[in-house]
């Protein structure tokens, strides 16, 4: 789909044709102006991948990314200490060239008072990462998204700001860095009255017994898998060695 409409089915509320537009979250006058410039930017970007790949940290490099995108992949860090929990590719004209590439950095916190954490998004540093190579020059801003479930749905906010980047060695980017506090139906498209309950109950068992809950494909239940066990699952042991082995040459 395309970018803009991704946005939209995930944050409702951005999308001012909506006919129920008043049952969600309404954002300052500023933070319109932004959404208003937000969009312009992912206009012509569209979005491919139909799955998750679980990777190691250092396979979090564009070149990778790029030959995950070639099979419809997005990827998860399979580390629990690593800056960023997931990568989302867009591409630009849809193509997957160089340069015509941009990334939708993820990470979920824990906050205690719902406001936006700047070191969270300091520490989302595709250069520090080496997501990006070091001369490689962005002519798109970086889009930042941090979650703060486990706020409570009375204190669920939005915040999205436009930041000119610098890092100790000099090399800038542009970013838009978007923080959403809660689980809250007025916020989250893919959370509704119904279920926001049962969502946030799922949320503070996983953190109590540091597991994640799925779905059992045999029955309506949902199963614990216990965090390490990420590792087994696809792509997340493979050596760098197999990495590099299928993306060279391919751009």
């Amino acid at each position: 789909m395309d970018a803009v409409k991704f946005f939209h089915v995930m944050f409702p509320f951005m999308d001012a044709s909506r006919s129920d537009r008043a049952i969600y979250y309404e954002p300052p006058e500023d933070q319109k102006v932004l959404l208003t410039d937000f969009e312009r930017e992912l206009i012509d970007y569209h979005m491919y991948f139909n799955h998750f790949v679980v990777v190691p940290r250092g396979v979090l490099q564009l070149k990778y990314l790029h030959a995950l995108l070639a099979r419809g992949a997005a990827v998860r860090c399979e580390q629990l200490d690593c800056p960023i929990d997931a990568v989302l590719p867009m591409v630009e004209g849809g193509r997957a060239e160089k340069g015509k590439a941009n990334l939708i950095l993820l990470k979920a916190v824990t906050s205690s008072d719902g406001r936006p954490a700047e070191e969270v998004f300091r520490a989302m540093d595709p250069y520090a990462l080496d997501i990006w190579a070091p001369d490689y020059a962005p002519n798109k801003p970086l889009i930042r998204i941090v979650f703060a479930f486990d706020v409570p749905r009375e204190d669920s906010c939005f915040r999205i700001a436009k930041k000119e980047n610098v890092d100790d060695q000099q090399r800038m980017f542009v970013s838009y860095d978007i923080w959403i506090a809660g689980l809250s139906p007025a916020l989250l498209g893919s959370v509704n009255p119904d279920t926001a309950q049962e969502m946030r109950e799922i949320l503070l068992l996983c953190r109590a017994q540091r597991t994640r809950l799925f779905p059992d494909p045999h029955s309506r239940d949902r199963v614990p898998v216990m965090l390490q066990s990420f590792s087994l699952r696809a792509g997340g042991g493979a050596r760098y060695q197999h990495w590099q082995g299928w993306t060279e040459d391919m751009l």
